[in-house]
């Protein structure tokens, strides 16, 4: 099931909401075992909704590692060695993800099965990268000892939770837990319900108005890459870049919404990733809570920063390696993260170099002087060098292979400036620019239609970079007449614009 359907949005996210209150009240002052068995029969209906078959991939994998989790912290508590069991569990969930996910990968990767015409036919399971780290998230947690004893059904519903369970962002129980504990929050709040509404129609307004309406165009450029000139590959570029963006972000207010309603406060997984200046600030705003995840779980095991510079330049390639090979089994994302991280490491050898310079005070004060007078142009140069990387490597992550990426590349520079005449007729057909028509700018829009179209990238694109976020606008102080109108606004032009509903294009990972 997907947030921007019309059963989630009129009849699944209403009936959640009102079994959980309701059971919630019954139980008042008592173990809250309805409101959690109706949270899990939901968010389980919610993820086989489409293909029932998933349950039998998502509910043995919760069901061994709660089991494997119980033992662990048996474990601990009598101070025995935990480290055959955690391995045997660890191993037990990255196979699962890597059976499903990555098996077709690695036999096209070998030479006796490289012209193999029959690959497995592996129905990759929603979700399953998702589910997978929480499950991780929740073994390691249970070694560190840092976790209460959570019930099975509390568990279920931490991995199955709806809202997170087929995207993110990735929680880890002691941040979803008071949910489920917190007897306060299993009252219903009319301010949370109605910020909530406020950010879930703000972020079905991203998906289903711009983001889907982007990824017209960019099916369209992506279609045959071989054939495109300068001008098409250009607007398929930013395109994608905003489409990813919207997208995205739209979800994950949309999550965040959700959780608002359910008086749960949800981690932010989206800051503004285009106001950044550098790719390491790019991933401190984009995908937030993947990032925490790598870096408690893998970089800080692997040393961090603690065992010199080269170590830790090590360490943030290999996060990132690992990183693009989690978006997707194809080469195509592991070099997409393999340049990630080549910046990530560039720009850390950077600063170290400068943190270095800076200890001769007299050099500090120079570099002082010399910042302090180009500080406007030096940020101006960085962000377009940042903002160019990033337009460059997201061509990649969506290309279908590396040779299809170079090719883009290369037409990207072929010469003429005619767009596909395609693109200007989806853009002239969409129905805000036949009302834009209708109120006197028919003549400008029918003479100069790429003109209208590059505006509207442009304004698109300002308003990703110049404009404060959801996230620095909330909490709303009050909730007036004013959002109320804006919320039903949304929620009908999204609703009546449904025509076509789309995955999220994280959806697939």
């Amino acid at each position: 099931m997907l947030f921007n359907s019309y059963i989630f949005i009129l009849f699944f996210l209403p009936l959640s909401l009102w079994g959980y209150f309701f059971f919630s009240k019954k139980e008042e002052g008592k173990k809250n075992t309805g409101s959690i068995l109706w949270l899990a029969l939901c968010s389980l209906w919610f993820y086989c909704y489409a293909t029932p078959l998933h349950l039998a991939v998502i509910l043995p994998s919760v069901f061994i590692n709660y089991g494997s989790s119980l033992l662990i912290r048996k474990r601990v508590r009598e101070n025995k060695s935990t480290a055959g069991l955690f391995s045997t569990a660890l191993v037990l969930q990255l196979g699962i993800l890597f059976f499903f996910k990555y098996t077709n990968f690695f036999l096209d990767l070998t030479w006796e099965y490289h012209h193999l015409e029959e690959r497995l036919s592996l129905v990759l399971p929603l979700g399953i990268s998702f589910f997978t780290f929480s499950q991780i998230s929740f073994l390691i947690d249970s070694k560190r000892g840092e976790l209460e004893e959570p019930s099975f059904m509390e568990y279920l519903v931490y991995v199955t939770w709806f809202p997170k369970l087929t995207m993110g962002p990735i929680m880890t129980f002691s941040e979803f837990s008071p949910l489920l504990r917190d007897e306060e929050k299993r009252k219903p709040d009319v301010k949370n319900i109605s910020e909530g509404l406020y950010t879930f129609a703000l972020g079905l307004a991203k998906k289903v108005l711009i983001a889907d309406t982007l990824g017209k165009i960019v099916a369209i450029g992506f279609l045959d890459v071989y054939v495109i000139n300068s001008m098409t590959a250009l607007i398929t570029m930013l395109s994608y870049t905003l489409q990813i963006y919207f997208d995205f972000s739209g979800y994950c207010d949309m999550a965040v919404g959700i959780g608002r309603m359910f008086n749960l406060t949800v981690p932010e997984n989206f800051n503004s990733p285009y106001k950044a200046l550098s790719i390491t600030d790019f991933w401190k705003r984009w995908h937030m809570t993947l990032t925490s995840f790598f870096t408690r779980y893998l970089y800080i095991p692997l040393g961090g920063n603690r065992k010199g510079k080269i170590v830790t330049y090590r360490n943030i390639f290999l996060v990132f390696l690992v990183s693009g090979l989690w978006h997707g089994a194809n080469m195509t994302f592991v070099l997409w993260g393999a340049i990630h991280g080549f910046f990530m490491v560039m720009e850390r050898a950077g600063k170290d170099l400068v943190h270095r310079f800076k200890k001769k005070k007299t050099a500090a004060k120079e570099v002082s002087v010399i910042v302090k007078a180009t500080a406007s142009a030096v940020t101006l140069i960085r962000w377009c060098i940042t903002f160019t990387i990033i337009n460059v490597t997201w061509v990649l992550f969506r290309s279908e292979s590396v040779e299809r990426f170079s090719v883009f590349m290369e037409q990207l520079t072929s010469g003429g400036w005619q767009p596909d005449p395609r693109i200007t007729e989806l853009f002239l057909d969409l129905i805000e620019i036949r009302l834009l028509k209708r109120v006197g700018l028919q003549f400008l829009i029918d003479q100069y239609p790429v003109m209208c179209l590059w505006m509207l990238l442009a304004a698109l694109a300002g308003f990703c970079v110049l404009f404060k976020n959801r996230r620095e606008k909330m909490p709303i102080k009050s909730f007036n007449w004013v959002n109320s109108i804006t919320v039903m606004i949304l929620l009908l032009w999204c609703i009546f614009s449904l025509s076509d509903i789309t995955t999220f294009l994280y959806f697939e990972f």
